[in-house]
C-alpha cells in the first residue's frame, strides 16, 4: 500500500520559480503548478507528471483522532497500538493494522473504532533542503570590504528589518528576552559561532550533554569531557541552560546515524538564524536575538521524519513549555481537520502561537494551502520580496597590457549541468566584435577551448548564448551583465558542453570590450576558493515591497484563511550549518524564512508588552500589519499597482513590529473570515483600549479587490497564478455595514466595544466563478493610532462547486515509443479483454475532495450493478490521479462482461453523509469488459 502525499520543503523553492530579480513567470513544465492528496490516497491511486520527490507511509500504520470523550480500544486482533497521544496534544493513537494490506480492510478496520473524527496513514516526511541563493565564503573578509553606503547601521539592521520596523524595537534595547521558540524541523546545528556555539544549560565544552558530565561520549549526570551533552556540561558544542540553542529534543529514532553530518541540519540552522543570529563578522543578527531556541529534530539524513516523531517533538515542546512554535515543512492540502492540524489547534488552545510557513507553491494559485498553515487557529505566513537584493561576489584580479599590474573585479559563478567550477583557471579573454552571440560566430572564429569567452547579456536567452558559444568549443563563458549599478545576477543555463561560466558587472564588461577592441591583450584569473574574498553586493529590488510570486494562496477548501500576515522571504541572509571548506552564511528564499521572521517579531513584540497571550500577539501583528499592493500584470511587474493584494495570499499584510508593540488598543480577533454565501453570518470583533484615555474610532471599508477562482471558460479547475495576476481581479468589492456604527468610543484602562459586521458581496460578481472577495476594516483612532482588520469571504456555493471534473478510462500501452502517451485512452467500442489487461480510471479533481465512493452501474438500463473495489479516500486535493481497476466488485467477484459505467459520488464540502442530497455523480464512459479464463 503507498500513499503518495507532497512534503515540502518550504525553503526549497521549485526549479524556475525565483530567479533573482526577476518576477516569477510561469513555467508550464514545473512541478509548481502540480498538486497531490493530502489525505488518504488509496491502494493502486498515482499521480500524474509529478518531479518533486514524494514520500510515502509507514506501511499499515494510522493516526486516528477521536472525539473528545472517546478513547482507543483494540478491535479484536485487527489492530495494534503503536503510540498513544496526550490528550492535550491530541485525543488519538497510532495503530497498525493486522489486515490483508488492502485499503478496503483498513477503511473497514477504522471504522469500527469509537467516534473517530480523524483518520489517515503516517506520513514519512522527507529531509528539508535549503534553497541557496548565494553563499560566503571567508565571511572575516566580508564586512570590510563593503562600500559606505552599503553597510549595515549601527545595530546590525538590514533593509527587511527596517521594512518591518524591527529596528525601531531593537534601538530601545527589546531582543525577545524570556521568550522560547521552538523549531520543529531538522536539527539545528547549535555548534555554529553565530548561534552560541553550544547548546544546554550552563554548558562549556565539545558536544556535551547532562549535569555535570565527564569524559569523551558521555551521556547524563556527571559527565564531562568531549562528546557529553546536558545540564552543567563543559566544552565546545554543549546544550543546554545559557546557550542561545538551550532545549529540545533528537525525535529520531532509530538513531540517525549521519546525523554528525552538517548537511543534514541546513534547513533549521537557515530558520534559527533568521530567528535569533548573533553578531557576527558579515554584519547581520536575527530578529530576535535573545530569545531561547529550542531545537526538535524530526527528519534528518537517514531516518526520515514521519508523524508520531512529528506529534512526539510538538508533545514535547508542550511539556517544555515553549511560548511560539515554527514550523516549515507542510504538503499540498487545503483542509483543516488534518490531525496535524488539530493538535496545533490544540496546542493554540494552551496558548502557543503556531507560526507556520504559507508554502511556496503560489504558481498553483488560489485554494491551494499548506498543511499546517490551514489549521484553524495556526498563524500562517506568506512571503514579501525584500526591498533590496543582497548577493556575495568573489573578488579575483585581470590583467591588461594596456593597464599595467593587476585589477580586482567583483563577479559571481554561474550553474549549468556540468560545471566544474572555476577552481584556479588562467586564460585570455576572448569577444566578438559586437560582443554578441545571438547568432552564430562567424567562420574565422578561433578555437575557444583555451580562452575565456566574453559576451554581452541580452537580446537573447542566456541559454542561446551559451550553446553558440559553444558551437566554437568554449569551455568558459563569462556573461556581462547589461543592469546598471551593484547588482550581477546569476546566468543559468542548460548547455551542457560548459565547464563553467560567471556574471560581471557592466563597468567591468565594458572596461573589457574597450580593451579587447584596442587590441590589448587581457588575462583572467578565475582563482576561487573556499577562503577567497568575497563582497557584499546590496541593490534595490525590481519588485521590493510586494508579495513574493511563490506565496500560497488560500483559502482553504472549507473557507479559512490560510495566511494572517507576511514578512520578509526575499534575499534572507541566515546561518548555514559548521561544515569544513563550506560556508558559514547563506542568502536563501522561501516562506520558510518568512515564517522564522514573523515569529521573530512576535517575540519582540511579546517582551515589550510583557505578554505571552497568543490571541493579543496574534491579533497585534495582523492588525497593525501593512497591506501591501497586489503584483501587476506580467507584461508590467516593475510598475507598481495602485490595488491592494488580495487577503488570501497576504493575510494582514506586511508586519510591522514597533506598531504592534505600542498599540494601545487590541483587537480580539486577527481576521473576519465570513466564508460563501451559503454560510454567511453576522461576524463580531471587540476593542479593548489599555490607554488610560478613552479613543474614539471611525470604521470604514478598505476594499482589497476580488479574485475569481476560474476563468470564464473553465468552472472546474481554479486559475494559476498567471492567470489571476493578469485577467482575474476585478474592483468588484463587498460591502460592509457597522453596528452600533461607524463610529465607536472605546472608554480607556481596557474599556472595550463590540463592533458587529454585516458582509454584502459584490453585487456585480458572477458566483459561478467563485469570487474570492476581501479587505481591510479601518481603525483611525483620534490618538493618531490606526488599525487594518483584514477580512475575507466568499461568493457563490462551496457545495455546489464540482470536486470532480473528468473520470477517463485509459489503457497501457507497452509498444509505445519516447514521446508516445503510455497510457492512451481507451477509444469507444475498444473491448477490453480482463484480466490480461486492466483499465486505468484517470480522476482528475478541480478543487478538494471532501470523500468518494464509487459505483458500477449497467451503461443500457442505468441500475447499479454494486460498489467497485476502487477504494474511497478522503480529503484530497487538486490533481490528476490514476487507479488501476481489476474489473471486480469490493467484495472481490467479478463485474459482469459487457458496457458498464463508474459512478462517482463525491459528499459537498459541508455536507452530511446520512443525506443523498448531498452527494454529487459524475460518470465514466463506457468501458467494454470481456473475461477470458
Amino acid at each position: 500500500m503507498v500513499y503518495l502525499v507532497r512534503a515540502l520543503a518550504l525553503l526549497a523553492l521549485p526549479a524556475g520559480l525565483l530567479a533573482e530579480g526577476k518576477a516569477y513567470r510561469r513555467d508550464t513544465t514545473s512541478s509548481v503548478t502540480t498538486t497531490v492528496t493530502a489525505g488518504a490516497l488509496p491502494t493502486g491511486f498515482a499521480k500524474i507528471a509529478s518531479t518533486i520527490e514524494e514520500p510515502t507511509v509507514v506501511e499499515g500504520a494510522y493516526v486516528v483522532v477521536f472525539q473528545d470523550d472517546k478513547s482507543y480500544k483494540a478491535t479484536g486482533s485487527k489492530t495494534t497500538l503503536r503510540k498513544k497521544f496526550s490528550a492535550d496534544l491530541l485525543n488519538g493513537v497510532s495503530i497498525h493494522l493486522q489486515s490483508n494490506g488492502s485499503s478496503e480492510d483498513a477503511q473497514a478496520v477504522i471504522a469500527q473504532l469509537p467516534e473517530v473524527r480523524a483518520a489517515e496513514p503516517v506520513r514519512i516526511y522527507a529531509l528539508p533542503k535549503i534553497n541557496v541563493v548565494a553563499s560566503a565564503t571567508n565571511s572575516s573578509e566580508i564586512l570590510s570590504l563593503l562600500d559606505k553606503r552599503q553597510r549595515p547601521t549601527e545595530n546590525n539592521s538590514s533593509s527587511t528589518h527596517l521594512s518591518t520596523q524591527v529596528t525601531q524595537l531593537r534601538d530601545l534595547g527589546y531582543t525577545g528576552k524570556g521568550v522560547k521558540i521552538a523549531i520543529i524541523d531538522a536539527p539545528v546545528d547549535y555548534n555554529h559561532p553565530a548561534l552560541g556555539g553550544c547548546f544546554g544549560e550552563g554548558c562549556f565544552g565539545e558536544g556535551c550533554f547532562g549535569e555535570g558530565c565527564f569524559g569523551e561520549g558521555c551521556f547524563g549526570e556527571g559527565c564531562f569531557g568531549e562528546g557529553c551533552f546536558g545540564e552543567g556540561c563543559f566544552g565546545e558544542g554543549c546544550f543546554g541552560e545559557g546557550c542561545l540553542v538551550s532545549f529540545g529534543r533528537d525525535c529520531l529514532e532509530p538513531v540517525d546515524v549521519d546525523n554528525t553530518d552538517p548537511s543534514c541540519k541546513s534547513h533549521a540552522t537557515a530558520l534559527a538564524g533568521v530567528i535569533a543570529a548573533q553578531e557576527n563578522a558579515v554584519g547581520f543578527t536575527g530578529v530576535a536575538p535573545g530569545v531561547q531556541l529550542g531545537s526538535y529534530g524530526i527528519s534528518g539524513c537517514t531516518v526520515g521524519g514521519d508523524d508520531e516523531k512529528l506529534l512526539a517533538a510538538l508533545q514535547q515542546a508542550v511539556d517544555d513549555n515553549v511560548h511560539i512554535v515554527v514550523y516549515s515543512l507542510g504538503f499540498g492540502n487545503g483542509w483543516t481537520n488534518l490531525a496535524l492540524n488539530l493538535a496545533f489547534d490544540n496546542m493554540a488552545a494552551k496558548g502557543i502561537m503556531i507560526v507556520v510557513a504559507a508554502g511556496n507553491d503560489g504558481g498553483s494559485g488560489i485554494f491551494h494551502t499548506a498543511s499546517g498553515a490551514d489549521a484553524t487557529d495556526a498563524f500562517g505566513v506568506g512571503s514579501v520580496d525584500g526591498d533590496q537584493d543582497i548577493a556575495f561576489a568573489n573578488i579575483t584580479t585581470y590583467t591588461a597590457t594596456a593597464v599595467g599590474g593587476s585589477v580586482s573585479f567583483d563577479w559571481r559563478d554561474g550553474e549549468s549541468p556540468n560545471n566544474a567550477g572555476w577552481g584556479n583557471i588562467v586564460l585570455p579573454l576572448w569577444t566578438n566584435l559586437d560582443a554578441d552571440a545571438c547568432q552564430p560566430l562567424p567562420d574565422d572564429t578561433p578555437d575557444l577551448s583555451e580562452r575565456i569567452v566574453l559576451l554581452r547579456r541580452g537580446g537573447c536567452s542566456d541559454d542561446d548564448i551559451a550553446t553558440t558559444a559553444g558551437e566554437k568549443n568554449a569551455k568558459y563563458v563569462i556573461y556581462s551583465d547589461t543592469d546598471a549599478g551593484l547588482r550581477i545576477e546569476v546566468p543559468r543555463v542548460t548547455e551542457t558542453s560548459l565547464l563553467a561560466l560567471a556574471m560581471v558587472d557592466v563597468a567591468t564588461g565594458a572596461s573589457w570590450f574597450q580593451l579587447l577592441q584596442s587590441g590589448a591583450d587581457v588575462v583572467v584569473n578565475m582563482t576561487t576558493t573556499a577562503n577567497g574574498p568575497q563582497r557584499q553586493l546590496v541593490s534595490d529590488a525590481y519588485h521590493g515591497g510586494r508579495m513574493s510570486s511563490f506565496s500560497q494562496w488560500g483559502p482553504t477548501f472549507d473557507g479559512y484563511l490560510a495566511t494572517q500576515v507576511s514578512a520578509p522571504g526575499t534575499s534572507i541572509l541566515t546561518t548555514a550549518p559548521v561544515e569544513e571548506g563550506k560556508s558559514l552564511y547563506v542568502i536563501t528564499a522561501g516562506t520558510s524564512v518568512a515564517g522564522p521572521f514573523a515569529a521573530g517579531v512576535a517575540a519582540l513584540v511579546a517582551e515589550a508588552r510583557q505578554t505571552q497571550d497568543r490571541k493579543v500577539l496574534s491579533s497585534l501583528l495582523a492588525t497593525t500589519a501593512k497591506p501591501l499592493v497586489r503584483a501587476t500584470p506580467s507584461d508590467d511587474w516593475d510598475t507598481p499597482g495602485n490595488e491592494l493584494a488580495s487577503v488570501a495570499q497576504q493575510g494582514g499584510g506586511l508586519v510591522q513590529a514597533y506598531n504592534a508593540a505600542f498599540a494601545p488598543s487590541v483587537i480580539s480577533v486577527n481576521t473576519l473570515q465570513f466564508n460563501n454565501t451559503e454560510h454567511r453570518t453576522t461576524l463580531s470583533f471587540t476593542i479593548t483600549n489599555e490607554s488610560p484615555d478613552a479613543i474614539t474610532y471611525d470604521l470604514s471599508n478598505i476594499p482589497a479587490g476580488t479574485v475569481y477562482t476560474f476563468t470564464e471558460t473553465d468552472l472546474k479547475t481554479p486559475a494559476d497564478y498567471d492567470d489571476i495576476t493578469n485577467t482575474l481581479y476585478t474592483k468588484d468589492a463587498a460591502t460592509l455595514q457597522f453596528m452600533p456604527g461607524a463610529q465607536v468610543t472605546v472608554p480607556g484602562n481596557r474599556g472595550s466595544v463590540e463592533v458587529e459586521v454585516v458582509a454584502s458581496e459584490p453585487p456585480n460578481a458572477n458566483l459561478t466563478r467563485l469570487p474570492v472577495w476581501s479587505g481591510y476594516i479601518a481603525l483611525n483612532g483620534t490618538d493618531g493610532f490606526d488599525y487594518t482588520l483584514p477580512y475575507m469571504g466568499i461568493g457563490g456555493s462551496l457545495d455546489d462547486t464540482p470536486a470532480l471534473n473528468t473520470l477517463t478510462w485509459r489503457l497501457t500501452d507497452p509498444n509505445a515509443g519516447p514521446g508516445e502517451e503510455p497510457r492512451p485512452v481507451i477509444e469507444p467500442g475498444r473491448i477490453v479483454n480482463m484480466p490480461a489487461e486492466q483499465p486505468i480510471l484517470q480522476v482528475s479533481i478541480g478543487m478538494g475532495l471532501r470523500t468518494v465512493a464509487w459505483d458500477v452501474v449497467s451503461a443500457d438500463s442505468g441500475a447499479v450493478l454494486g460498489p467497485t473495489g476502487i477504494p474511497s479516500f478522503e480529503r484530497a486535493t487538486r490533481a490528476n490521479y490514476l487507479v488501476t481497476w481489476d474489473g471486480k466488485f469490493q467484495n472481490g467477484t467479478q463485474v459482469p462482461a459487457g458496457a458498464v459505467k463508474v459512478v462517482a459520488k463525491s459528499l459537498k464540502t459541508f455536507g452530511s453523509e446520512e443525506n443523498e442530497d448531498d452527494w454529487l455523480s459524475l460518470e465514466s464512459a463506457e468501458l467494454d469488459i470481456a473475461w477470458s479464463s
